[in-house]
């Protein structure tokens, strides 16, 4: 999704994060598995935007708990009991990726989904091997249920003309992709008869 600054596309993708992670259908043991990858394009923009935001939906405490250090990404470890019985069990692994070189960190690994956050920053490379990593967890092996919803959404502000971004929302959109534009919060409506109706 394409909007202005402020519009609340950031908050809208990390609620569709989690309605997604709550419709995973269940395991035997009733949890819901799955692992998403939330990618932005430095570790500064990451943690000061990205995470920021992402803790203010996610709360340390009551809807798990964050895995920062070492030698993996930052993670955040998702647990929801629902009311239906059953409980969400998702990772959020934060993922910085600036250049097409970057693509390497993703090769092994395995997601549900991803979220690209500010995707005008990213390069077509990192967006392409995302659509690669997904679809591949839950498992019957791993998490013991087949993965439900596989997919990749992102948001951003708007791209320059020659961007690529640009190039596939106007020119040339792929199969199975769809681009979406939000409005600004004020718009000029066309004038109205007395009856309501546009003239």
């Amino acid at each position: 999704i394409m909007g202005p600054l402020g519009s609340g596309k950031t908050y809208g993708c990390i609620q569709k994060l989690l309605k997604l992670a709550s419709e995973q259908e269940p395991n035997e043991e009733g949890v819901r598995p799955t692992r998403w990858a939330i990618i932005r394009n430095t570790y500064i923009d990451l943690a000061n935007t990205t995470m920021k935001d992402f803790r203010e939906v996610f709360i340390e405490g009551e809807m798990g708990y964050w895995k920062i250090g070492g030698i993996d990404p930052p993670t955040f470890h998702c647990t929801i009991d629902l009311e239906d019985g059953t409980s969400i069990k998702a990772e959020f692994v934060f993922l910085a990726l600036d250049t097409d070189r970057d693509v390497r960190k993703l090769r092994g690994t395995q997601f549900t989904g991803a979220w690209c956050n500010e995707v005008k920053e990213l390069s077509k490379a990192v967006v392409d091997m995302i659509d690669g990593r997904i679809g591949r967890y839950p498992t019957n092996i791993a998490g013991g249920v087949e993965c439900s919803w596989k997919g990749v959404i992102g948001d951003t502000n708007a791209p320059d003309d020659d961007h690529w971004y640009y190039t596939l929302a106007e020119e040339e959109t792929p199969l199975n992709w769809s681009f979406y534009r939000q409005p600004g919060g004020l718009v000029e409506l066309p004038e109205a008869t007395p009856d309501g109706k546009p003239v």
